[in-house]
């Protein structure tokens, strides 16, 4: 096993474990009950929130925001004319029955993947996702939020670098594969660890 590309200047030689503390803030503000989705406008795919999930962005990361049509830029810009955006993914990735979501939020420099799981109501909590090896702002500095992207593993399916299985292992829920769009010899695969109520993430090199 060795590790290669970018990757290799922030993540360690084999499988790195890590454990991701949840978000203590939790918040529910009113909003209609619709699950986030991805629709073509002028085939350019964009994803919508509900209502209540896009004010809880706001509320709790205002130097963050959503990405838009004009970020679509770089290798992002080959998701055009399909439904699916490289900046979310969505699935039941806490096994509640509910649809999650998980997002690369944009700042002024930087940037940040976070999971919001979808609570009772119309209430969502926020969970941290990361960490980089090294300081997760030095990567996002350094590395446009373009070069990569979100992808749904869903339950009972295998992990995959490319065609290569590199965990044959299945899980009872969906997860977040998190990977680069330029050299795919590295990803991050979070997992829910419901008994922890937190998210694991291996790293993988080809």
């Amino acid at each position: 096993m060795h590790t290669v590309g970018m990757w290799s200047r922030f993540f360690p030689i084999g499988i790195l474990t890590l454990l991701l503390i949840p978000n203590s803030l939790s918040m529910s503000i009113a909003g209609q009950a619709e699950t986030p989705m991805v629709i073509l406008k002028a085939g350019t795919p964009v994803l919508e929130l509900p209502e209540s999930l896009a004010a809880l962005i706001v509320a709790k990361f205002p130097g963050l925001r959503i990405p838009t049509v004009d970020d679509m830029t770089g290798a992002w810009a080959a998701f055009s004319k399909r439904e699916a955006v490289p900046y979310a993914c969505l699935g039941d990735f806490n096994g509640d029955g509910l649809n999650d979501v998980a997002l690369i939020l944009i700042g002024k420099d930087s940037w940040k993947n976070l999971a919001f799981h979808r609570t009772s109501g119309d209430g969502w909590e926020s969970l941290k996702l990361g960490k980089f090896a090294g300081r997760d702002k030095e990567f996002t500095r350094q590395n446009p939020p373009q070069e990569f992207r979100l992808y749904t593993l869903k339950a009972g399916e295998k992990l995959k670098i490319g065609a290569r299985i590199v965990e044959r292992s299945k899980y009872k829920f969906d997860s977040i594969a998190f990977y680069g769009l330029g050299t795919r010899d590295s990803l991050i695969h979070y997992k829910w660890n419901a008994k922890h109520n937190l998210y694991v993430a291996t790293v993988y090199h080809l």
